[in-house]
């Protein structure tokens, strides 16, 4: 991983957060009652690209991790990080977006998290969506405990 790359990252998440008018602190805190059009950020499919990237390539850089989870909580409705950190990602890459994501900030974030546990299968796949169901946010409780419902179907 190049500095440069991890510093771009950065630059755009910041370029993002000044478009969109909120910090992510704020955005965690956010009801969506409404789309707030985060995908119209001029510089969003560039934004992905790079998320992208370190998905394939895996990464043991917390701050880029936390990024990561940041853009998927972002992309909660067309779900492509998501679906990219399923079909793409290796299994300890997998592990570690796991154990930073079942407690990050973006509410957005944890329920995807459940999303790729009942996908990849990860070893203590139970103990981690058990964990989940005890979020603070409904949502999230509620798509943990619709995956560890699901997660006998899909073996």
């Amino acid at each position: 991983m190049k500095k440069n790359d991890k510093m771009r990252l950065h630059m755009l998440l910041e370029e993002f957060w000044n478009w969109f008018g909120y910090t992510k602190e704020e955005y965690a805190q956010m009801n969506m009652q409404f789309d707030p059009g985060e995908f119209m950020f001029p510089k969003w499919e560039e934004l992905i690209k790079n998320i992208k990237y370190y998905i394939s390539q895996g990464t043991d850089d917390e701050d880029i991790i936390d990024d990561i989870l940041t853009v998927m909580a972002l992309d909660n409705e067309s779900e492509n990080v998501l679906d990219d950190i399923v079909e793409n990602a290796n299994d300890e890459f997998c592990l570690k977006i796991i154990e930073k994501g079942v407690n990050h900030i973006q509410h957005e974030a944890r329920w995807q998290v459940a999303e790729i546990i009942l996908h990849r299968k990860p070893d203590n796949a139970i103990r981690w969506l058990d964990e989940l169901m005890l979020d603070k946010d409904d949502y999230v409780k509620k798509r943990a405990e619709n995956a560890k419902d699901l997660y006998d179907e899909v073996l």
